[in-house]
C-alpha cells in the first residue's frame, strides 16, 4: 500500500489506526482488499491530502487524461 500509493508506511499506518482506511490485521501487517483500496483512494479523505507524493500526482493526471 504505501509502495502503490508513494506514502510512507507510517502514514498509511495512520489512515488505518484513525479509520480512513479499512484493513484487516493478521499476525504481524495489515491486508488491504482491492476493493476497500479503491474506496479509499477515490474517497474525500484521499483527495483532500495536501502534500501530494508523485504517485498520486500521477494518477490524478491519468485520470484526467482519460477523462478527455
Amino acid at each position: 500500500m504505501a509502495e502503490f500509493t508513494g506514502y510512507n508506511r507510517h502514514t498509511v499506518g495512520r489512515w488505518i489506526f484513525t479509520g480512513k482506511l479499512q484493513a484487516l490485521k493478521t499476525m504481524y501487517k495489515y491486508m488491504v482488499p482491492k476493493s476497500w483500496l479503491v474506496n479509499f483512494l477515490i474517497s474525500e479523505n484521499y483527495n483532500k491530502i495536501v502534500r501530494k507524493t508523485k504517485q498520486h500526482r500521477k494518477m490524478l493526471w491519468e485520470l484526467m487524461r482519460k477523462k478527455d
